[in-house]
Order: C-alpha cells, then sequence, then structure tokens
C-alpha cells in the first residue's frame, strides 16, 4: 500500500469511528473482546467440518407454519393472537427458489408497516427461521432503537430458534436429517472470518489513532501479526470501504447533497455481524442455563429497559456475568453439549 492509501484508509476509520461512537460503542469499547471470541469461535468450531446435510422434504408452507403455531403456543400462549395475525394481514410471506437472499424481518417506521419473509429451505430448519423472524417482529416495532435493543433482540431471537430444533428433534421426533443443525453455528462461522477479516485495523486505529506500517513495531509486544498480514488486513478494509462508499454514491445519485452521516453509517453497518457471534454465544449459553419463561419475561421487557450498559442489564436481568474470567469458554462449552446432543456425526479433522 502506498503512503495516499494510507491516508485514504484512515480517512475511512475515522468516518466510520464516528458513526459508531454513537451508533454502536459498544462495538468500539470491546474491539479485541470481539476479535478474541471470534478467534476462539473459529479455533473450535472449524477443524468440526460441520455441513449442512439437511434433506429437503415436501414441508408445504402450512405445515411450516402450523409447526410454528405449536411452538409459539409452546412457549407462551399469550403470543398466539399476534402470530395468526401476520398470515391473515400479508406479514408473513414464504420466498420460493431463494428470491430472498436470506430470511428477514423488517419494519417501517414511517408507516408503521412490518415484513417478514422467509426463504424457503423445503425442510424442518424453516420453522426454526419463522420462530426467529417472529420474535424480531415481537420486539421490533419501535422508532426509538438504541445498541443494546440490537444485540438483545438478536439474543432473543437464536435462542428460541435454538429451542425450536430442540422442541421439533425432543417432542416432534423430528429426524435429525430433516432439519440443519447446524445452521446457526454455520452462519456465525462465516460472521466471525468476516468480523476477523477486518476488525484489526480498527483495533490498530483505536490503539494509535491511526494505521500505518511504522506502527506495526508497537503492537509486536501485544498482537503477534506479521508485518505482511498487517499490510493485507488494511488492504482488505480499504477496498471494502471504497466498495461500500461507491455502493452509496450509486444508490444517492439523485440526492442534490451528500448526507455524510448517512455515508458514514452506512459504511459502520458492515460490522453488526458481530452482533450475531455475540448473541450466538449468549443464545448458547441461555439454552442450557436460562429457562424459557425467564426469557420470555426479559423478551416482554426490552423495550421499556433504561439501562443502557449491556453487561450491567445481562447481569441485572438475567444473572448472566459477561466479566467473569472465561465467561466465553462456558458458552462454547453449551455449544458443544448442543453439537453433541441433536448434531450428525462429524468428520475426522
Amino acid at each position: 500500500m502506498t503512503e495516499e492509501q494510507y491516508q485514504k484508509l484512515n480517512r475511512y476509520l475515522n468516518d466510520c469511528f464516528q458513526a459508531l461512537e454513537v451508533n454502536d460503542s459498544f462495538f468500539l469499547r470491546n474491539l479485541k473482546y470481539i476479535c478474541y471470541i471470534s478467534d476462539c469461535f473459529i479455533e473450535k468450531v472449524g477443524p468440526l467440518q460441520l455441513e449442512d446435510q439437511s434433506i429437503q422434504n415436501h414441508l408445504s408452507f402450512q405445515d411450516v407454519y402450523l409447526l410454528a403455531r405449536e411452538m409459539i403456543e409452546y412457549i407462551n400462549p399469550s403470543y398466539l393472537k399476534q402470530f395468526d395475525t401476520i398470515l391473515n394481514d400479508g406479514t408473513l410471506d414464504f420466498g420460493y427458489e431463494h428470491e430472498y437472499y436470506d430470511s428477514y424481518y423488517t419494519f417501517n417506521s414511517d408507516i408503521e408497516q412490518s415484513e417478514i419473509n422467509i426463504n424457503r429451505e423445503f425442510h424442518y430448519g424453516d420453522v426454526p427461521a419463522l420462530i426467529h423472524e417472529f420474535f424480531h417482529l415481537l420486539n421490533g416495532n419501535v422508532k426509538d432503537k438504541s445498541i443494546y435493543r440490537y444485540l438483545f433482540t438478536e439474543f432473543i431471537s437464536i435462542y428460541f430458534e435454538i429451542q425450536t430444533i430442540s422442541y421439533l428433534m425432543d417432542i416432534k421426533q423430528i429426524p435429525k436429517e430433516e432439519i440443519n443443525v447446524y445452521d446457526r453455528i454455520l452462519t456465525t462461522l462465516k460472521s466471525c472470518k468476516i468480523v476477523n477479516r477486518y476488525i484489526m485495523p480498527f483495533i490498530f486505529y483505536e490503539e494509535l489513532g491511526e494505521v500505518h506500517p511504522k506502527n506495526i513495531a508497537l503492537l509486536q509486544h501485544e498482537f503477534s501479526i506479521p508485518e505482511k498480514q498487517y499490510v493485507q488486513c488494511c488492504k482488505d478494509l480499504l477496498q471494502h470501504f471504497e466498495r461500500w462508499d461507491h455502493e452509496y454514491n450509486q444508490s444517492h445519485l439523485q440526492d442534490e447533497s451528500v448526507d455524510y452521516q448517512s455515508r458514514n453509517d452506512y459504511f459502520a453497518q458492515f460490522f453488526h455481524e458481530y452482533r450475531y457471534i455475540l448473541g450466538t454465544l449468549l443464545a448458547f449459553y441461555a439454552t442450557q442455563h436460562i429457562s424459557i419463561p425467564t426469557m420470555i419475561a426479559f423478551n416482554d421487557q426490552i423495550n421499556a429497559f433504561k439501562c443502557t450498559n449491556i453487561i450491567d442489564l445481562l447481569k441485572q436481568q438475567l444473572g448472566i456475568d459477561m466479566n467473569v474470567e472465561r465467561f466465553s469458554d462456558v458458552c462454547f462449552t453449551s455449544m458443544d453439549a448442543f453439537i453433541k446432543k441433536y448434531g450428525k456425526k462429524e468428520k475426522n479433522k
């Protein structure tokens, strides 16, 4: 990379840090921890060589809906009225032939309209996907969304997604071959690889105020990263920013003036991936240590919480203490227990 390229990268990082300081300060304050748990996830899950070997079947959209409805009744019957509404009012849509990139939930606060799209995989994995998005709907119809809500809603949705897999296999006796047992784990593994590809320059920038090869010696004592790898990380991140800058400009060609806050927010949203990583680990921990009624109470109160300190709120409401030494190891132990109970036989390394 040239001196000019490093200067350009630092300008992008400065813009991104400004946006994250407002929208996701938790990410900035925990860069090293997020890097650490991502590394651990890759180290623990990668060698297992888990694969999606689910068999497609002829499960209709009605079959998926009714199984999900049964799960909702099992979780909390008071949610049934709202669940039935999503089919009748057009909120729920099933996508065929992968017409959607992925299953998702959206809420347009301007017109107060929700939408759930389920990208059909044509096996029982469509049921936990619907449960996941329904819980996003339950706690997503608000205009003011603080940092902690984004993380907690992902945690809650993943928790009930995992509980649905357990219900289908334990209660409904669905064969493991007809459910993508590893879907959440494999999706999170991808998120870890994405975060780890780009996060190091953020850590360097946070530590030193700029990224440049002249600073590598100052970080060698803490990050044993070769200069070649350091340069490659910077190059990858610069290319990412340039690509997103181009995409943003192309999508705003008709704008008379550039909204730099909106542009910076657009750059920063890429790092939302960490929420899936942390949400997954918390969810696996919770499936082993926290009951469904307790999680329902947490979900029902989420819009009323005033505390914006994520770690304090988890401890106050659920007794989860992330400050305990090696807390992430406990989360991985819970995930391992799930794999051993429900997973298919893994390949040898």
